[in-house]
């Protein structure tokens, strides 16, 4: 009887790990770390950095100097452009 109490505390245990694993990821998810800001104009790539939290998924430089950047995350994505001296151009593409 001993072995089942073990069996069920270690499943329980695991089960609540899991479950704090994955509201920690959905409160610090991408989505919710880029909704807090509401204006990106104007400010720099490492404020915008500090905010996303991770560096961008893909890097795009356009011919006309810019260059886009793009975080993705499950279900989100966002697009970015920035002026050749790293200042925010604004949201180009924000999808989910």
């Amino acid at each position: 009887m001993s072995y089942i109490g073990w069996i069920l505390a270690a499943f329980l245990g695991g089960f609540l790990l899991a479950l704090g694993v994955l509201q920690h990821r959905k409160r610090h998810s991408l989505r919710s770390r880029f909704s807090r800001v509401t204006v990106y104009r104007g400010q720099t790539y490492q404020e915008v950095l500090t905010i996303a939290g991770v560096e961008p998924t893909t890097v795009i430089c356009r011919t006309d100097g810019s260059v886009w950047r793009v975080w993705q995350e499950d279900g989100y994505t966002i697009t970015l452009a920035f002026d050749p001296w790293d200042m925010c151009l604004g949201v180009m593409d924000e999808r989910g």
